[in-house]
């Protein structure tokens, strides 16, 4: 059986997500599998960490607070049902999660509107998480992986833009109680938020569960909600950086350019590309940096999975006195990349990691209903992810080397290093 047969007989076999309009403002994404007697929810509004409302408004201290009450109630009865409850915040969206027993539904629909419904908060507990953000932002700064980080993006991207924002000394300030209840209701009632279920219910008790949780929806969505992504410094200003970190025995490299946004045509060709690169333990970088020269323990690429520009990394460290030399040979990996390509073996390898790993994303509802979450805050078609791995194995080695001598001219990086060089 071909691995590409295998493939699509794994994803007829696994159930789907099924999306559709609950209201004008409110998707529902089922994921229906009855195996197993669980039942998975994850409520999600569309405003995250790139929107300057929400850092403004105290935005992630609102959406811990629906879990912190002064004494520890709703938690304690979370606990009583074996209710496995979080809250989490990424750069697009705020998402509520629940995983509970089939049988416990009625109790947890009532434990999720409590969470949601207006209740004290716990000021001592959100004033803790601040400062405990701002003290691991401090400690951060002493990380030279971090640093290595936070100057890619701040050499790519620009005073403002929102791809900074991870890298930005986090608010201290909690609002009061009166203001994170009204960002809180506005999030929930932001258009575009979307409920979803994945396990052992019908879409009829999903409908149910989405009308009993959800309050009405808000026809609009408040001024500065919508990140705002300039363009990316442009490539003629952008200069080789250098960060010092006193103390360091090791320098932390990197070669760094713009991502290639995921809805791009060149997409499945970068997958590959990518994997043969950096992507494995015995990829172009870890072979030359590690096993032949031991001049580090580890060499990969780093890039995010966005529909937008972020950074794309070449990264390695080695000791101090090793420094020119492992420079040398990051540059020299690339330049081969470059201008030679990869083989047909290589070519097979990567395709057969990227069809490998698609059921290993399939195996619970859970994983299925995210991977559809996921593409929905991007805004690309339900099943974009599989297509790209389709479309990649579809693709010839000249096509792929041919995208290579685009993407990976050496002329499109720029070098960024942490280290102590004084030392």
């Amino acid at each position: 059986m071909t691995t590409s047969l295998l493939l699509a007989l794994t994803l007829l076999a696994a159930p789907q997500a099924e999306m559709a309009p609950l209201d004008a403002a409110t998707a529902l994404v089922l994921v229906e599998d009855h195996r197993a007697p669980l039942v998975e929810v994850r409520l999600e509004v569309p405003v995250g960490r790139w929107s300057r409302w929400f850092r403004e408004q105290g935005g992630e201290a609102a959406w811990e607070a629906l879990l912190l009450d002064p004494d520890r109630a709703l938690l304690r009865r979370a606990d009583a049902l074996a209710v496995d409850v979080a809250t989490s915040v990424d750069s697009r969206a705020c998402t509520l999660r629940a995983t509970f027993l089939r049988e416990d539904l009625p109790a947890a629909t009532e434990l999720l509107r409590g969470i949601l419904a207006e209740h004290p908060l716990d000021r001592k507990e959100l004033k803790r998480r601040a400062r405990a953000r701002a003290l691991g932002w401090r400690l951060s700064m002493k990380d030279p992986s971090y640093l290595l980080e936070r100057a890619s993006a701040y050499l790519l991207f620009g005073e403002g833009d929102p791809r900074r924002l991870s890298y930005a000394p986090p608010w201290k300030d909690v609002p009061s109680d009166a203001g994170l209840r009204a960002v809180q209701e506005r999030m929930l009632a932001m258009p575009g938020r979307a409920l979803g279920v994945a396990g052992d219910l019908d879409r009829a008790a999903a409908e149910s569960l989405a009308h009993a949780l959800l309050p009405p929806a808000d026809g609009a969505r408040p001024q500065g909600a919508d990140p705002s992504l300039p363009a990316a410094v442009p490539l003629a200003e952008r200069k080789d950086v250098t960060e010092t970190l006193s103390g360091l025995t090791q320098v932390y490299l990197a070669d760094v350019r713009t991502s290639l946004p995921l809805q791009e045509a060149d997409a499945p060709a970068f997958a590959i590309a990518d994997h043969v690169l950096g992507g494995h333990f015995y990829a172009r970088l870890s072979t030359a940096l590690r096993h032949e020269g031991g001049e580090t323990y580890g060499a990969w690429t780093r890039s995010t999975r966005e529909t937008v520009e972020t950074v794309y990394a070449a990264s390695t460290f080695t000791r101090t006195d090793n420094a020119a030399v492992a420079e040398g040979k990051l540059s020299q990996v690339l330049r081969t990349f470059h201008e030679g390509g990869i083989t047909e073996e290589e070519r097979n390898a990567a395709v057969g990691y990227l069809r490998g790993r698609v059921p290993f994303t399939r195996q619970e509802p859970a994983q299925i209903l995210e991977r559809a979450l996921f593409e929905r805050r991007l805004g690309v078609p339900q099943g974009s992810l599989d297509a790209l791995v389709e479309r990649a194995g579809a693709l010839s080695l000249e096509e792929v080397n041919a995208f290579i001598r685009r993407f990976y001219d050496p002329a499109l990086f720029r070098r960024v290093e942490v280290g102590d060089r004084h030392q």
